[in-house]
């Protein structure tokens, strides 16, 4: 069991779902086309390519609005740093179920004289989608495996870089603030004040205290995954799901978070060589 329980790559079609749903759309008309492993029903409204297209066509969309909504009402599930093997297996399994109820009654409009509703129908429909769509999503699952980035730490236990331990931060007028480093995301100078940002359920809520950044990141300096990226910013590197930039700088993007953070340019060796060590 501890085997799926580790930490794990996000397939890449769960990640990216707008490139996925491309991807599963494309794979599997194509697939069809050249293939043709499955009984037909070549009596449709449409040419026998077309139709194919719309079965793919309909059952990727469908992949990625399963996907988009159970982000949005799970967002802890999906959550990067706390995603599974076991996770990426009952997703792939959920969606290519939905992807196939969606292709069998999908059939009703295309084709022209569709047969009777039944199980047995929606299970060979599922059965189809199953023995198609594994291709893409077992292909990308295998290359995790063996993907040397994949984090190695037990989601069960606690370890240096995602730590469930908390810390308390003092302020300049002695006051302090607890925080829990799986929930803090960033942390922003504000004048004299700085703000804490953490994710608590499904919000970012915002805690401040009268303090420098400097003093701040003296505090923390026992905790590498929280870096100084820019003067204005310290990061959680748990939260980090992109990077975009060059030379000049980078903009990170972390998970659940609009405003994309900033990497000077003075610090991007620093960051690099910091989540360099963090992914590997």
């Amino acid at each position: 069991m501890k085997v799926v329980k580790k930490s794990f790559n996000q397939n890449y079609l769960i990640k990216n779902p707008i490139v996925g749903a491309l991807i599963l759309t494309i794979f599997s008309w194509c697939f069809a086309l050249l293939y043709k492993p499955f009984e037909f029903d070549y009596n449709t409204r449409f040419h026998f390519s077309i139709s194919l297209f719309l079965f793919g066509f309909g059952g990727s969309l469908s992949y990625l609005c399963f996907i988009y909504l159970t982000k949005f009402l799970f967002p802890k599930f999906y959550s990067i740093k706390n995603w599974t093997f076991l996770k990426d297996i009952q997703t792939i399994v959920l969606s290519l179920i939905i992807m196939g109820t969606t292709i069998y009654f999908l059939g009703y409009l295309i084709n022209l004289n569709p047969a009777p509703i039944s199980t047995h129908g929606l299970l060979d429909a599922i059965k189809m989608v199953f023995l198609m769509g594994i291709i893409p999503f077992g292909a990308l699952l295998i290359k995790n495996i063996g993907n040397p980035y994949i984090t190695t730490y037990d989601a069960n236990e606690e370890t240096v870089l995602f730590s469930s331990s908390t810390i308390e931060i003092q302020s300049a007028l002695k006051e302090k603030l607890r925080i829990s480093f799986k929930d803090l995301l960033y942390i922003v100078s504000n004048g004299n004040y700085v703000d804490f940002y953490f994710s608590e359920g499904y919000k970012i809520v915002r805690k401040t205290l009268r303090n420098s950044l400097n003093d701040i990141e003296k505090q923390l300096v026992d905790f590498p995954f929280c870096l100084r990226t820019h003067r204005a910013y310290i990061v959680n590197l748990n939260f980090i799901i992109n990077k975009k930039g060059n030379a000049q700088g980078y903009l990170l993007t972390l998970e659940g978070v609009n405003e994309k953070i900033p990497v000077s340019r003075k610090k991007i060796a620093e960051f690099d060589s910091a989540y360099k060590k963090f992914i590997s």
